[in-house]
């Protein structure tokens, strides 16, 4: 009672760390379904769903199936269809339905026989492999290993190796099961070969199981050991639930063959909750067979009695004959003073026909030792003798001194080329290594020449940008000269020349008075032409707002005083950063235009417009006065100069204008 309570506390806390990985992928496959796309991807996908159904809810996996069926029918896909078919015959087996099972496998055979195209072999391989498990399983060795041999050469032929490697796992246990060690261990050794080449974790797991079921069989139960030890790390690396379920049964009889008889109960109880848990009818057949053993070994004959009678009735429902005889010889080499000597003889004559046609060796050996046993507890020893002879003698072939050097030597022969082909790989890691080794040298020098050359660029950059500077101060320099000596310079000789012209006596007072006059306007004009020179070249926070304020100054000037309305407005330009080239081009235009219009148009009405958008900046001036002509006057009154100064900036000026009717200036230039 102790070991099963403490067994279900170890398998629901295995079951808690597994449910939720499981879930996860449940879950994403449920997403691609929901999509409802009707076509072979989501069928792949149900059938994908129902492998990890049949682990958790066995209902919800059949469910899939069907749909899976129906979708891949309407698409006309055999090879989907051939997969839904091979999933149903193992479940309903399982399940020990094997009329259902019969069904499925029937319809697969039929499927295999009709498919065309590319799927024609992939069908086929699924047909033999099913049909071969599905024997092996009832017990029909002799009848699964041709199956499973054509079902490799298809995959061999099509080239996909996983299927290859997983018919030579099932091929090598139907060889174990026959007895014969040596074809089992060469086709597991295969498979093992081929799932470490893939990379499947979870193939290895199950060869590593094999090989300890093949040294379980010959007694040799330190290597049987180390073999499940191997598979279980895998199994639990992958939260393989159901696969951990078979290895205890492994340790079951691993220690069963040392006579630890209470470990073995313990490990077949907890192999037989998993058995239950996925609806495994086969194996929980197996558990209570081996249970029965060990209670028999225990000489506990009533508890052993009532489990080899459960165990009959699991072996009926899944139509495993040879299970069933090996029950009623159990029973009969157990009460053989009790029952009637031609009755119990039958049994057992019964029994070792059914193994012989099975070609299970195994239970053949099994079956001599109890007829053997039967016949000297009923006092007819020259019959004991005979079957102790065949029993030495079959048993012997098996477990023959020859064929374990053998195995052992084939043990080793592959993991001698396993280590080889390690050492070749170390040999090209190591290659790889020193190759890296090479580019990470020429990657570092790479580096340091790339790093220099920044450097170098980057002092390039920084020199070059302090020459621009210089040459943008010398420019600055240069224009500030110009425009002192074109704005200002003509002023001050003008007025230089009038104050001469005022000390001479022969002057009249008349014309003093109209020299101070025009020295008076000409300092007005001078101090003013160096206030727009000293603001266009003085950086200011807002260069935006300063040039709206000094172009409303301008307006209030020169139009007040010739009783013209004029309006200014500016959008955008409170925050705009203008450079020095930008605020005196715009000015120069805008004053230039305003000084035409208040000369020459006779307009009663001057607008000007002022914008920044989309990182250009765009002014109108325009007027109600007389216009002009555009093409007659082509240039004069400045035109020339605004265009110039427009273009200079990277942009346009254009001038719409007609007699009588006005006239409109347009800058649009980038901010």
């Amino acid at each position: 009672m102790y070991l099963r309570t403490l067994c279900t506390l170890l398998f629901c806390f295995a079951f808690l760390l597994a449910t939720q990985a499981q879930n996860q992928k449940i879950d994403s496959l449920k997403q691609i379904i929901s999509l409802g796309k009707k076509n072979l991807d989501e069928a792949k996908t149900l059938n994908v769903l129902a492998e990890e159904y049949v682990r958790v809810d066995v209902a919800k996996a059949k469910t899939c199936l069907h749909q899976a069926m129906l979708l891949a029918k309407h698409l006309q896909n055999d090879r989907s269809l051939s997969n839904s078919f091979s999933q149903m015959v193992t479940l309903f087996h399982n399940q020990g339905n094997i009329d259902s099972a019969l069904f499925y496998l029937d319809g697969l055979e039929k499927l295999a026989a009709i498919a065309t195209g590319p799927d024609n072999d992939v069908v086929k391989a699924n047909y033999n492999s099913t049909a071969g498990l599905y024997h092996k399983k009832s017990g029909n060795l002799k009848k699964a290993i041709p199956f499973y041999k054509q079902a490799i050469a298809i995959a061999g032929k099509i080239g996909n190796k996983l299927s290859t490697a997983g018919q030579l796992f099932n091929l090598g246990n139907t060889y174990m099961n026959l007895g014969d060690y040596k074809s089992a261990l060469q086709n597991h050794l295969k498979a093992l070969s081929l799932f470490e080449e893939l990379g499947n974790q979870k193939g290895v797991s199950f060869c590593y199981q094999s090989l300890s079921n093949s040294f379980i069989e010959l007694k040799q139960f330190d290597q049987a050991l180390k073999y499940a030890n191997k598979s279980i790390a895998l199994k639990r690396d992958l939260d393989d639930k159901r696969g951990l379920g078979t290895s205890e049964i492994s340790l079951g009889q691993i220690y069963f063959g040392l006579e630890n008889y209470d470990k073995a109960l313990f490990h077949y109880n907890a192999a037989l909750l998993t058995a239950r848990e996925f609806k495994l009818v086969p194996e929980e057949t197996k558990i209570f067979f081996n249970i029965a053993k060990v209670y028999a070994a225990k000489k506990e004959l009533k508890t052993a009695t009532e489990y080899f009678n459960q165990t009959k009735l699991l072996a009926k429902q899944i139509a495993d004959s040879s299970t069933m005889a090996s029950v009623d010889m159990q029973l009969v080499a157990m009460q053989a003073k009790e029952q009637k000597l031609e009755q119990s003889e039958k049994k057992l004559a019964g029994g070792l026909a059914v193994f012989e046609s099975t070609g299970n060796v195994n239970k053949q050996v099994t079956g001599y030792q109890n007829m053997a046993a039967f016949y000297k507890a009923n006092d007819e020893f020259e019959k004991a003798l005979h079957y102790t002879n065949r029993y030495h003698e079959l048993n012997d072939s098996i477990q023959s001194n020859e064929l374990k050097v053998q195995l052992k030597k084939m043990e080793e022969q592959f993991n001698s080329a396993k280590k080889e082909k390690e050492i070749a790989i170390l040999k090209k890691d190591q290659q790889l290594n020193e190759e890296q080794l090479k580019q990470q040298r020429l990657y570092s020098i790479g580096a340091i020449c790339l790093a220099l050359f920044a450097l170098a660029s980057i002092w390039m950059i920084i020199s070059r940008n302090r020459l621009r500077q210089k040459m943008k101060e010398l420019q600055l320099r240069n224009q500030i000269a110009a425009d002192l000596h074109d704005e200002v310079g003509s002023s001050l000789s003008s007025i230089h020349l009038l104050s001469k012209m005022a000390a001479k006596k022969q002057t009249n007072g008349k014309m003093e008075t109209e020299i101070m006059d025009k020295v008076s306007r000409y300092t007005n004009e001078t101090m003013d032409k160096m206030g727009d020179i000293v603001w266009m070249i003085k950086p200011t926070g807002k260069d935006g707002q300063g040039l709206r304020e000094r172009m409303q100054k301008f307006l209030n000037e020169i139009c007040f005083s010739q009783n013209i309305a004029a309006t200014l407005t500016a959008t955008g330009l409170d925050n705009a950063r203008l450079s020095m080239e930008q605020r005196k081009g715009i000015y120069l235009v805008f004053k230039e235009a305003v000084n035409n219009a208040v000369k020459y148009s006779g307009a009663k009405n001057i607008t000007i417009k002022l914008s920044e958008h989309g990182k250009r900046v765009m002014m109108t001036i325009a007027d109600d006065g007389n216009g002009f002509n555009t093409a007659e006057i082509a240039k004069g009154n400045g035109l020339d100069n605004m265009r110039n100064r427009a273009e200079e900036l990277g942009g346009r000026l254009t001038i719409s204008s007609q007699q009588n009717n006005g006239t409109a200036i347009t800058m649009n230039i980038p901010a």
